[in-house]
């Protein structure tokens, strides 16, 4: 369960379906659950499981206070950014200003990453989970739903962030971890 007051976030909500399923299954209210999404009509459908929707553009609209959320459930749109916006990877970016930039998600409050695992393996991705964050499981999702060879990141954010050699450092056991076989996420009879 999650703790008393506890704020669950999902900045790329799509329906609402997983936020939904993760805040149910915590004992969280939707008076406690916070959507964003950029397509109207998918944000429509948020407020089905959400008194709080927004349908803005993540990276340059959406604001939040410090230390707001206990929970932040990140999977972001899979792709490139355009060459007016800088290019590059999308899901770096949306971690970032989630959890390092806005710092939205309280100190010891818990980070649910869904991204391609190459995504996770390039060295920008590999610095953000070093520095940001203290990562307790990695996992491949089931085969059947594995379309983008998705991996999930189960990550609490740091009171303090890793720099210089211990970001190395940590940056190169995760690039380890995640160069091996990861097991298939699974349901667990206790946590």
């Amino acid at each position: 369960m999650a703790p008393r007051g506890a704020r669950l976030v999902d900045p790329c909500a799509g329906e609402g379906r997983a936020a939904a399923d993760i805040a149910a299954r915590l004992g969280v209210h939707r008076k406690a659950v916070y959507l964003n999404e950029l397509h109207d009509g998918r944000a429509a459908a948020c407020k089905a499981v959400s008194d709080h929707v927004l349908a803005c553009d993540t990276l340059k609209s959406l604001q939040a206070s410090s230390g707001m959320f206990t929970l932040a459930y990140l999977n972001p749109p899979f792709g490139n950014d355009g060459a007016e916006e800088g290019g590059g990877r999308l899901e770096p970016k949306f971690f970032r200003r989630v959890v390092e930039e806005g710092r939205w998600v309280a100190v010891g409050g818990a980070v649910v990453i869904v991204t391609p695992q190459d995504i996770l393996q390039r060295q920008e991705s590999l610095n953000f989970l070093a520095r940001c964050l203290d990562v307790w499981h990695l996992a491949v999702l089931p085969e059947p739903i594995r379309a983008y060879r998705e991996a999930i990141v189960f990550a609490v954010v740091r009171d303090k962030f890793r720099i210089l050699g211990e970001q190395k450092a940590e940056a190169a056991r995760l690039a380890d971890w995640l160069a091996g076989d990861l097991p298939e996420l699974a349901p667990r009879t206790s946590p």
